[in-house]
């Protein structure tokens, strides 16, 4: 049997297989041909290439994946789909193909090593491979240690070959790496380690042009020779059946994260529950700056002086590790911008505020700021010189910043946060604050019960990384803008009331009040009473 015709579903495809880099990636939504491309790159197409090339008649690949059963259930079935002509040995788990002498070419034979790592010796299989390249699938959820401990095998096989000239040569002359994988958090080592490119040349440059994930800039210098490109959505459509996308939207319906991610093909979180907020806009990105924010600055109507807005900082610093710290800076009314996050999982009160501290008198020189805090980093217990403290009082008595205790009511500050995320630029976030929008994207989440069948989620959002530095933010939030809220509902329950009075008993009805509902009842209808400041 023969090899199926193949030919690239868009120009991202054209373009992976165009380039000549030794390390490339495609990043992409559900369905968008990842995997048929990069299994012809090794399979067929670089081993075509060193044939030609260099007289390189025989190569071997790692086919890597995190689990055995996908392994086998995706990727072991499309190669031998695509290459029927295969033989495969089961014990070894090895597959072998080979292509006749064509044009130009001569025949050529491909080995491929399937390779799981899911079990805690898997780092182990790959320490005496000897590989000419290697394809990792779902290539975010492999560890950094295996990607590296592969890379150290690459370039050892062939041992030795003639070129078309006939010299001799030890060793391969090229080695290859090649990653797919669905959108991963923006924090993983993927998204900035490679150049992400798109599909036209740079006139200037002879380059692919710089095309951005649709997400925040990475952060520092992509490593050498690794290029990637981020598809756009829906790119191999015309290849699926009608409705594909479609029909996945509907299957989604309470959850933005996984629409965002696999459909849309932007990074984020595969959410671990039901995302806390109900406003935050996964899906458009309304939320975040598409590049830095800067320190708004204006003249002091008393001294003339050109000086920046007054800074905010929420800090959650109740405990021994895990602490966060948010600033951001109110540029209208109902309108933050956060600015920085700062967290650590190992530094004391101490070090960590004088280390925040710092870093905020070098980013903002002459800054003036407001620290709230989580209430309970003023619980007392026993100090190592005797006598009694707190997290609170070891802040200010070492480090001389002066906290103001926020708000604890876990529903209040959930709301004013959701509340302000509903308003127009009610909060925009700096694209360095990675931990913050990756909470907002999938990681702050109410854990799901183990329920038959039923979807139940925890009354309270799950404790893991994300949890902390959110806890930052809704400290920051609620004493800026709790109190403006609750009056404009009270502004706008008195003018129902007025116009209330005029109606016919028969056509009164229960009062709800705009703006209040939202902020207490997470969008839900519910008559709110003033006088309780919880009415969730």
């Amino acid at each position: 049997m023969e090899s199926r015709v193949y030919r690239p579903a868009s120009d991202t495809m054209l373009a992976f297989h165009k380039s000549d880099a030794p390390f490339r990636a495609i990043v992409g939504a559900v369905g968008s041909g990842k995997t048929t491309a990069a299994l012809w790159e090794i399979c067929y197409l670089l081993p075509r290439h060193m044939a030609r090339m260099y007289n390189i008649t025989h190569t071997r690949w790692a086919v890597v994946r995190k689990t055995y059963d996908r392994l086998m259930d995706t990727d072991w079935y499309e190669i031998d789909s695509w290459f029927p002509q295969n033989h495969w040995y089961a014990q070894r788990h090895i597959m072998v193909i080979r292509f006749p002498k064509s044009k130009g070419c001569p025949a050529f034979g491909v080995e491929l090593y399937f390779r799981s790592l899911d079990q805690p010796d898997s780092m182990d299989k790959l320490r005496s491979m000897n590989l000419t390249g290697y394809w990792i699938d779902e290539a975010h959820e492999v560890h950094e240690y295996a990607k590296y401990m592969l890379i150290t095998r690459l370039g050892r096989w062939p041992r030795d070959f003639v070129d078309p000239f006939g010299v001799e040569h030890k060793g391969s002359p090229v080695r290859y790496g090649v990653e797919t994988s669905n959108p991963m958090p923006i924090n993983h080592i993927m998204y900035r380690k490679y150049r992400w490119v798109g599909t036209k040349i740079d006139a200037k440059t002879g380059a692919l042009e710089m095309r951005r994930p649709p997400g925040p800039v990475p952060k520092g210098r992509p490593a050498k020779g690794y290029i990637g490109w981020w598809q756009l959505p829906r790119e191999n459509e015309a290849n699926l059946r009608p409705g594909y996308y479609e029909d996945m939207l509907d299957e989604f319906p309470e959850s933005p994260e996984m629409r965002s991610m696999l459909v849309s093909g932007k990074p984020g979180f595969k959410p671990e529950g039901k995302g806390v907020y109900r406003n935050y806009d996964t899906e458009n990105g309304t939320h975040m700056a598409n590049g830095p924010l800067l320190w708004v600055r204006q003249i002091d109507p008393y001294s003339g002086e050109d000086k920046g807005v007054p800074l905010y900082a929420g800090w959650d610093n109740n405990g021994h590790n895990n602490l966060a710290c948010i600033v951001g800076q109110v540029v209208g009314p109902f309108k933050l911008q956060v600015l920085r996050e700062f967290t650590d999982e190992r530094m004391n009160i101490i070090d960590y505020t004088n280390w925040v501290l710092s870093q905020l008198e070098q980013e903002f020189p002459g800054y003036t700021c407001t620290h709230y805090c989580d209430p309970a980093a003023f619980s007392k217990f026993s100090a190592k010189e005797g006598g009694m403290t707190s997290n609170a009082e070891l802040a200010m008595e070492a480090c001389g910043i002066k906290l103001v205790p926020s708000i604890q009511a876990l529903d209040v500050r959930i709301n004013c946060v959701d509340q302000l995320l509903k308003m127009r630029d009610g909060i925009l976030i700096d694209p360095s604050c990675v931990g913050l929008i990756n909470g907002f994207q999938g990681g702050y989440v109410y854990a799901e019960r183990p329920t038959m069948g039923i979807n139940a989620f925890h009354d309270e959002p799950k404790k893991n990384p994300f949890s902390h530095i959110h806890d930052a933010l809704q400290y920051l939030v609620v004493p800026i803008f709790f109190p403006a809220m609750m009056k404009a509902a009270k502004e706008s329950l008195e003018s129902r009331m007025i116009t209330n009075n005029f109606m016919p008993p028969w056509e009164r009805q229960q009062m709800v009040v705009p703006g209040a509902e939202r902020v207490y009842s997470g969008g839900e209808s519910a008559t709110v009473d003033l006088d309780s400041r919880f009415g969730r």
